[in-house]
């Protein structure tokens, strides 16, 4: 349930639908911890999404879920904690690349973009976005590409919306997605 309203924006009922079946416990499955965290993320509430993605059980190495958690925790980026966001990025690419899952490999790439971003690497940030989005749409993800467009953007151009999360210029990611198709 909690998916399902989150997915529709429903983000109040989304966490209350979580915290009801999580029913309180100490540890979260990463499941439940991604999704959570993740709404307080896009909220711009930091120091709840950290508080939820530490509450996380530990992952089990192979799942998606487990992928999507590091992914999405990830974003110690926002807090200027490159190196905690690097290992975190590299391992959820791993674990996504292992799971085969196209959900969690756009979340990977979105969080490895993220940090070719903090490195200056600007070939490599548009490379990841590019893959992100390639994933997320293969996986009808509809919460990947919103989160690896601009959050901000009001355009249903997906190449414009990766173009001013990453800073890159709008022709140059969406004449690369064009040469492509």
């Amino acid at each position: 349930m909690g998916e399902a309203l989150q997915i529709q924006g429903d983000w109040d009922g989304a966490l209350r639908s979580f915290q009801q079946a999580a029913n309180d416990a100490a540890q979260l499955p990463p499941g439940f911890a991604w999704r959570m965290a993740l709404i307080h993320q896009l909220r711009g509430r930091l120091t709840e999404a950290f508080e939820v993605y530490g509450r996380a059980a530990g992952e089990d190495g192979s799942s998606r879920d487990a992928a999507l958690l590091l992914a999405w925790a990830s974003a110690y980026w926002l807090r200027g904690d490159a190196a905690a966001s690097a290992a975190d990025a590299r391992r959820a690419f791993e674990i996504a690349s292992a799971s085969a899952d196209p959900q969690a490999l756009a979340a990977a790439h979105t969080g490895l973009a993220m940090i070719a971003a903090l490195e200056g690497d600007r070939s490599a940030n548009d490379a990841h976005y590019l893959r992100a989005l390639d994933y997320a749409e293969q996986a009808g993800d509809v919460l990947s590409s919103r989160a690896t467009w601009s959050p901000t953007s009001t355009s249903t151009d997906s190449s414009s919306g990766a173009a001013a999360w990453c800073g890159s210029s709008t022709s140059s990611i969406g004449a690369r997605r064009r040469g492509r198709r």
